[in-house]
């Protein structure tokens, strides 16, 4: 135990760089996760994008930064129309004229629709955040050995 203890006090910059590549990847994982369980569980089906819901986010920096979420109609299984907020929201508003049609993918369970507009830019972005969470803990692995051989 104490060796462990002397090993992260001697290397705090590596075990730093290495936790924040591994955060950088359960990110994307997660990320990738929620968007392929409902793709997978969830019915698809065309949905009109009605308006956007802005939400804010204060980051750490006390910077606030708002979300854009697309509100969609639907019609459901059933043929009952429903409007739901998106899971899954942008830093960029679309610039498309509103209303809209697009795919959607809803997956309902007894008290709740979970819905996300397909976007094969955010199927690409989770892919992408998975990359530089690999590229961060390989790359930072590699100098540290480097260094100690």
């Amino acid at each position: 135990m104490e060796n462990t203890i002397e090993y992260i006090a001697n290397n705090q910059h590596f075990v730093l760089q290495l936790l924040f590549g591994f955060i950088i990847l359960i990110i994307g994982i997660l990320f990738n996760n929620k968007i392929n369980k409902i793709k997978e569980n969830g019915i698809c089906t065309d949905g009109e994008v009605i308006d956007f819901m802005k939400e804010s986010n204060y980051t750490e920096d006390s910077i606030n930064k708002y979300y854009y979420y697309p509100v969609i109609r639907f019609k459901d299984k059933k043929g009952n129309i429903l409007v739901r907020k998106s899971e899954i929201g942008t830093s960029i508003k679309s610039t498309k004229t509103l209303p809209y049609i697009t795919k959607i993918y809803y997956k309902q369970n007894e008290s709740e629709i979970e819905v996300i507009v397909e976007n094969k830019i955010m199927e690409n972005l989770s892919a992408i955040v998975i990359i530089i969470g690999l590229a961060i803990i390989i790359f930072y692995t590699y100098n540290f050995l480097n260094f100690k051989i």
